[in-house]
């Protein structure tokens, strides 16, 4: 029995031997056919390339577009003023054209108004007392002249200030009716710093001369000197017509002199001094 088995055994391991020989050869051989038949097979070449279209043929020109329309003129923005304003304004305007080409040539001024001042003499001597007085008074003014150059003008001046003081001092306490008045003649100058407007400022250099008169002694209060004044002054003109104006005008001045008199045959020296303000009322041609 071993023997025979052993004998069944080696049968069946040499058929299955022959049987997995047979299935590989088969294989390699179905592999190898595979592999010709696909070298065997020619390979599709790429499609030809095509030609780049013609641009002068591919699509007609296009027309240039037509030219833009002209532009319209802006339209201002200013609002044409009525007639009625325009014609209000109308004679405002020439008077400042007036005014404007009239900076120029001969001058002429005429102040006149209100002042008030204070007046004092003093003497060298204690037996002559001195005086003071202070008052309300007019003032008067006279310039003309001719332009040295556009807006500025030079020429004669005259002015004059009166004042009543019905209380002046007399000494220590002593109190009487006294009056003053001063003038003035010299040269002024007068410059406009825009020839197109009204406002001016200008000022006075003059030889002036001072009386003060006191009710009372007149021998020992009354007094008369002279010397120098000067006054500065400022204004603002308004256009009337033609070359004439009206306006206002602010002065400030004054004035120191000296006299000597003889009194009990002795020579007195006195010294009176001046200085107001004036609000005047102004009329010019220039």
């Amino acid at each position: 029995m071993p023997l025979i088995a052993l004998h069944l055994f080696g049968r069946v391991l040499g058929v299955s031997g022959a049987l997995f020989l047979a299935l590989s050869t088969a294989g390699e051989q179905v592999a190898y056919a595979a592999s010709e038949g696909a070298a065997s097979e020619p390979v599709s070449a790429p499609p030809p390339a095509l030609d780049p279209p013609d641009a002068s043929a591919a699509a007609p020109p296009i027309p240039a577009p037509p030219p833009p329309p002209p532009r319209r003129p802006r339209e201002s923005k200013a609002v044409a003023a009525p007639a009625s304003s325009a014609l209000r304004r109308a004679p405002s305007a020439a008077a400042a054209t007036e005014v404007q080409s009239a900076r120029d040539g001969f001058y002429l001024r005429l102040n006149l108004g209100a002042a008030y001042g204070r007046t004092l003499v003093q003497s060298d001597r204690i037996s002559v007392p001195d005086v003071t007085s202070n008052g309300l008074g007019v003032a008067l003014d006279v310039y003309a002249g001719w332009s040295l150059s556009r807006g500025v003008v030079l020429g004669p001046a005259f002015s004059y200030s009166g004042q009543n003081d019905p209380h002046a001092s007399i000494g220590s306490g002593a109190s009487a009716a006294g009056k003053s008045q001063s003038a003035a003649l010299g040269v002024f100058v007068d410059a406009f710093p825009n020839p197109r407007l009204g406002a001016h400022f200008g000022g006075v250099l003059a030889l002036a001369s001072l009386t003060q008169s006191v009710s009372g002694h007149p021998e020992l209060t009354d007094y008369s000197g002279g010397g120098l004044g000067f006054d500065v002054f400022a204004g603002y003109d308004i256009a009337l017509g033609g070359k004439w104006c009206l306006g206002g005008l602010l002065r400030l001045g004054g004035t120191a002199t000296t006299a000597s008199t003889d009194v009990d045959q002795h020579a007195l020296k006195r010294q009176g001094t001046n200085y107001g303000v004036a609000l005047l009322v102004s009329v010019s041609r220039y």
